[in-house]
């Protein structure tokens, strides 16, 4: 059922959109409401009165609108739309649910495997390992925070900086600077293995110009702001002994 405020307190019912048992997302897009159903159909309104007819199309949660399109997710699938009638898919993860903008990318979270993927330009795909499941992504603050059943997580997209020049194959050194850290709780390393412990973890994510795209991570920032203490003693111990 569609409802309708004007102060967000007193609500009126529009209508039934269809038998499914629940209208999912909505979204405002090139001046309609388009909302989706459980049973993957598409419905649009310009005046919030009268609804489009449900057009099949295969979302079944997330809507976000993204550099002049609507995109819907669903099971493996990522659809996106320029005039809210013809609908491309993209192969994406396997379950795709949430979307979260922010600094001119596209995010999306997979419920199923626990990964984040992005895109700015929403034909290339990155991906990230962040937790068990992705049920939540939001923009905050110029950060993005992801959920999954027990945990948010703050994740700090970064520029970085490249050296070399393009077509090199000579090595190259990928840097990230500015890094907000907190001290480590434990001592776990990750070396490049998902899931990790540590309290401060990095993924370094590069794509080549023809759309390539590679991955190493995470790894883990050992922080301790721990400040040692000078301790005057009046004779250096001996060898295998201590003070």
């Amino acid at each position: 059922n569609v409802y309708t405020s004007a102060d967000g307190q007193s609500w009126t019912y529009i209508q039934e959109l269809s038998g499914y048992s629940a209208a999912l997302p909505l979204e405002v897009f090139n001046g309609k409401l388009y909302a989706v159903d459980a049973g993957g159909n598409v419905y649009s309104t310009a005046d919030g009165i009268h609804w489009s007819p449900g057009q099949s199309v295969g979302v079944y949660s997330s809507l976000a609108v993204f550099n002049g399109k609507l995109y819907g997710a669903s099971s493996g699938n990522i659809y996106s739309t320029s005039n809210g009638i013809s609908w491309a898919a993209q192969t994406v993860g396997t379950a795709i649910n949430p979307f979260g903008v922010l600094n001119g990318n596209l995010y999306a979270g997979d419920t199923s495997t626990g990964f984040i993927y992005w895109t700015s330009d929403g034909t290339h795909w990155m991906e990230s390992s962040v937790a068990a499941s992705i049920g939540l992504l939001g923009a905050f603050n110029g950060q993005l925070y992801a959920a999954d059943a027990d945990t948010i997580y703050q994740i700090t997209p970064l520029s970085a900086t490249l050296t070399g020049s393009n077509g090199t194959t000579a090595a190259q050194t990928l840097a990230y600077s500015n890094l907000q850290l907190a001290p480590s709780t434990t001592t776990v390393s990750c070396d490049g293995t998902f899931p990790c412990t540590a309290t401060n973890q990095i993924i370094f994510s590069a794509m080549g110009m023809a759309g390539n795209a590679v991955r190493a991570g995470p790894y883990s920032i050992l922080v301790d702001t721990e400040v040692g203490v000078a301790v005057s003693t009046p004779s250096y111990p001996a060898n295998n002994s201590y003070v």
